[in-house]
């Protein structure tokens, strides 16, 4: 009992110095109020930062041992104003095909996401911002582009929604409008210039001999009069202009 006493300690409430909050009985509940509360310190931190910061961020709501209140949350409103002149009502319309009205946010397509459990992909969010038209925040954002189109979330989603298509969809506005990672612009060129997104070398034309197969492919690589049809093409379009 004297031992138990002996790891006894009170914690004070910050609003009320003198009045008791509970007891902690052990070393390890000690050190568990000290990581709850540099976690705490850490959430309400994360909650001055910009929007697109924090919906980035899993926040563990679970291990928090007090819950959140709105007060916490007027730093971030005051800080990320949104205006009407921000919503973009071309953008639901757009992508009204691919029933992204019938998405009811539950999630599941963000915690099915292979790629979000890799990066800060967050697929429910994409869709969230479509519905509300914020163009320039998912233009000009990667995250469009951190989806590997594998489907997942289409065969969970409760709705069927066609999340692969409206994706696809946005990066085409995206690349439309000149917001391109410059990795794709590279891979674009070579469409460009040899007719390829994976132009033919010396092993891929050896294995293609083992195989029993011509040499090189029967595409422009074999016929260089239809490659300046493409490069024609491609320049009429403005591909090449868009990725020069």
């Amino acid at each position: 009992m004297k031992s138990s006493l002996a790891h006894a300690k009170i914690l004070v409430s910050e609003d009320d110095g003198n009045k008791a909050k509970g007891y902690r009985t052990s070393c390890d509940e000690e050190l568990g109020s000290k990581i709850f509360e540099e976690k705490l310190r850490k959430f309400k931190k994360e909650l001055n930062r910009n929007y697109e910061s924090l919906i980035r961020t899993q926040i563990p709501y679970e291990s928090l041992e007090e819950p959140i209140t709105m007060a916490d949350t007027k730093p971030l409103i005051a800080s990320y104003p949104i205006t009407l002149e921000q919503l973009n009502k071309k953008i639901p319309e757009v992508l009204k095909e691919t029933g992204i009205e019938k998405c009811i946010q539950c999630g599941t397509c963000t915690g099915s996401c292979p790629s979000g459990r890799r990066t800060a992909f967050r697929t429910r969010v994409v869709i969230r911002k479509a519905l509300l038209g914020l163009r320039e925040d998912l233009l000009k954002s990667n995250d469009i582009w951190l989806c590997t189109t594998c489907y997942t979330c289409y065969e969970r989603c409760p709705r069927k929604i066609s999340i692969i298509e409206a994706i696809i969809a946005l990066r085409n506005m995206a690349a439309a409008q000149g917001f391109m990672l410059p990795r794709h612009k590279e891979i674009s060129k070579y469409l460009v210039s040899y007719g390829h997104l994976v132009p033919i070398n010396e092993p891929n034309k050896k294995r293609r001999t083992e195989l029993g197969l011509s040499e090189v492919p029967p595409t422009v690589h074999s016929h260089p009069e239809a490659l300046e049809e493409v490069k024609k093409l491609l320049e009429v379009t403005g591909f090449t202009k868009l990725v020069g």
